[in-house]
């Protein structure tokens, strides 16, 4: 791969949706590919790993945006990342951020205010469970001191 000014793209090619999509991924299914550094190539021929990895984004993005919807926080929180397999909850204030991130923490899931990585080895019904507690920590936050000072 090289880069270019439009991204990264094979010599000699323009980059391509498709190319970005598989470079993102790849980035993320290898930490879940559970095989050595040098055979993580192998889960790709047995499976579509680049497919679930933006299938299981995708239901994740559209998971955070309806809660986002259903809390109240339309235009104060929005869901955007680089691609569904790498989403982000961007909040008005930083430290409604971190304040999602600790409610989330205390519910169990550990969520990074700057980005999600989705990995192959999570399912459809974690995605789910995220997008849920997302919801319920939303909810809580709009209650909260934090919120009310933001």
């Amino acid at each position: 791969m090289s880069s270019t000014s439009q991204g990264l793209a094979p010599p000699g090619k323009a980059p391509t949706a498709d190319v970005v999509r598989i470079c993102v991924s790849h980035a993320f299914a290898r930490s879940a590919s559970k095989v050595l550094p040098h055979g993580y190539v192998l889960p790709y021929r047995r499976e579509d790993v680049v497919g679930v990895l933006w299938e299981r984004g995708a239901r994740l993005r559209a998971g955070l945006a309806l809660a986002v919807d259903e809390a109240g926080w339309q235009g104060l929180v929005r869901v955007e990342g680089a691609g569904d397999p790498h989403l982000r909850l961007r909040f008005a204030q930083p430290n409604l951020g971190r304040a999602f991130s600790a409610g989330m923490a205390l519910r169990g899931i550990l969520w990074h205010q700057d980005c999600a990585n989705v990995m192959a080895a999570h399912t459809q019904a974690q995605m789910d469970d995220v997008a849920a507690t997302a919801w319920r920590t939303l909810v809580e936050l709009a209650q909260s001191p934090v919120a009310a000072g933001a």
